[in-house]
């Protein structure tokens, strides 16, 4: 399936809770759990869109370059002559079997990312945000992803910490109730997905 191109957002966003039925609807093939990650960078898109009036936000495929290897980001913004000022990835595993075989790959994905793009753009405000389901996963594996996702995040001094992101959001759907588990991450975590945007927005504009 062909990389969706990079656009402006029109008209209402799409809603957590759209994306979280379509989560649960969605067949397990490769083009649509493309479409999902296109859903969710929408809903996030529109989030951030709402925070941030006066920056245009751009949804969609692109690559910034990189000294490794070639890493795309789902949501965006960019300056012609700055280049990357704020960029998030959406990642997600929608079965137990791709869970148990690709959450380890997927976050370490996300640190090779946020060190690529810091190292070229120190001043960009990155975050990332992955939906995993909660059916047929023991509290280990729960708790591992949970863990592994906190210290992802947390980078405030450009200075420094260029493999973590500002900010990162952890989703954890039940497909047997249709909704998002409460309780995973802890409330108060910074993990929490509703804290995510409003977090990211608030840092970019300390930073612009």
């Amino acid at each position: 399936m062909p990389a969706k191109q990079p656009a402006k957002l029109t008209g209402p966003p799409p809603t957590i809770e759209q994306y979280v039925s379509a989560f649960c609807d969605a067949p397990m093939t490769r083009a649509d759990v493309n479409q999902l990650s296109d859903l969710l960078a929408r809903v996030v898109g529109g989030e951030l869109q709402q925070r941030l009036p006066k920056d245009e936000i751009l949804v969609g495929h692109r690559s910034f370059g990189g000294s490794s290897r070639r890493h795309h980001l789902d949501i965006f913004i960019a300056d012609q002559h700055l280049g990357l000022k704020l960029g998030i990835d959406v990642k997600g595993l929608n079965s137990k079997s791709s869970v148990g075989k690709n959450w380890n790959n997927r976050v370490g994905d996300l640190h090779e990312l946020a060190l690529n793009h810091h190292s070229h753009f120190p001043n960009a405000v990155l975050g990332g945000v992955l939906a995993v389901p909660f059916e047929g996963l023991s509290d280990y594996v729960l708790k591992g992803i949970e863990r592994a996702m906190f210290k992802l995040q947390g980078r405030r001094a450009i200075a420094n910490a260029a493999n973590l992101f500002e900010c990162a959001a952890l989703i954890v759907i039940s497909k047997d109730e249709r909704r998002v588990i409460d309780s995973i991450p802890e409330p108060g975590s910074p993990l929490r997905y509703e804290a995510f945007s409003d977090a990211l927005s608030k840092i970019y504009q300390e930073r612009n």
